[in-house]
């Protein structure tokens, strides 16, 4: 029964992956706010993020998009 829930826990979760650096981050972060918005509380969303030259204050900036359903990782 237990092995029941992590599979569909596992099938509700969507990895989502982008590449950016800094020029990006504004079009990044209105992508993010559109998923935020849009997005279904009964997934829980894994946002990579794959990066070249994003400095410390444009990553703190992108984190905050993180919530309850949505974990982002650089």
């Amino acid at each position: 029964m237990r092995m029941g829930r992590r599979m569909k826990k596992k099938e509700k979760t969507v990895p989502i992956f982008f590449t950016v650096d800094n020029g990006y981050i504004p079009f990044l972060a209105t992508t993010l706010q559109s998923l935020t918005d849009n997005s279904s509380k009964d997934y829980y969303y894994i946002i990579r993020i794959l990066y070249s030259d994003i400095n410390e204050k444009n990553k703190k900036l992108i984190k905050k998009y993180e919530s309850d359903n949505e974990e982002i990782e650089f």
